[in-house]
């Protein structure tokens, strides 16, 4: 299949189709795959993200007892 017939089928410019082909040719399959990155990198560690998860999931009612809920 040629460049053009394959740009037209998936939507995208021949210029794509290209640059993936080329890409496939020096890189393999590895080419393929989506390389995701950026983005702010996370706040909170792991262990600190289930202490949150577990506080948040707990009743309100062992957090505060009576007459100490904050308004």
């Amino acid at each position: 299949m040629d460049v053009p017939a394959i740009a037209k089928v998936a939507f995208t410019s021949e210029d794509r189709v290209r640059d993936v082909i080329r890409n496939f040719n020096a890189d393999g399959f590895g080419s393929l795959y989506p390389k995701y990155r950026g983005g702010r990198p996370p706040k909170f560690t792991l262990p600190q993200r289930r202490e949150i998860k577990k506080i948040a999931r707990t009743c309100q009612a062992r957090l505060w007892p009576k007459g100490n809920r904050p308004r």
